[in-house]
C-alpha cells in the first residue's frame, strides 16, 4: 500500500468521525463549554476574570481546546456512541482527557502561554478536567 493510499484511508477514517448530527455537534459544543468553564474557574482561583483578560483566556485555552478537538475526533468522542451509557461516557473520556491535560500542562510550562505550570498543575488539571468534562458527559448521556 502506498503512502498516498494510507494517507487517504486515514483521512477518510477521520472524516467519518467528525460530528455531523445535531446531537454530535451539541455534544462537542458542550465539551467546549465545559473546557471554557474549567479554564474560567482556574483563572478565577488565581485572581483573573476571563472577561477582564480575554487574550489570556484564549492563550490558556488554546492548547487544551485544540488537543481535545483533535483527540475527540480521533478517539470517537464526537460520536453519540461515546455517550451510549454512563459507564462508556466516563471510560471513553477519561484517558483522552489525561493525554489532553498532559499536553496542556507541558505547553503551560513554556513561554507560549501565560503562567507557569508547576508539577501540581498536572494533578489539579487532570482531576478538575475529569470533573468538568465527566459531569458534562454524564448530563449529555441523560439528555442527548
Amino acid at each position: 500500500m502506498s503512502n498516498t493510499t494510507t494517507t487517504h484511508g486515514f483521512t477518510a477514517s477521520l472524516a467519518g468521525r467528525l460530528p455531523t448530527t445535531t446531537t454530535e455537534v451539541t455534544l462537542v459544543a458542550g465539551d467546549l463549554v465545559a473546557l471554557f468553564a474549567f479554564v474560567a474557574v482556574g483563572q478565577y482561583k488565581h485572581g483573573y476574570l476571563f472577561w477582564e483578560y480575554p487574550a489570556r483566556t484564549v492563550r490558556i485555552s488554546a492548547p487544551i481546546v485544540a488537543s481535545w478537538l483533535v483527540l475527540a475526533v480521533v478517539f470517537g468522542l464526537a460520536s453519540t456512541a461515546s455517550i451510549a451509557s454512563y459507564r462508556r461516557a466516563l471510560l471513553w473520556m477519561a484517558p483522552v482527557w489525561l493525554v489532553v491535560a498532559v499536553i496542556g500542562g507541558f505547553v503551560r510550562r513554556t513561554t507560549l502561554v501565560p503562567g507557569y505550570a508547576p508539577p501540581s498543575f498536572f494533578v489539579v488539571s487532570i482531576l478538575f478536567g475529569w470533573l468538568f468534562l465527566g459531569g458534562w458527559r454524564l448530563l449529555a448521556t441523560k439528555w442527548l
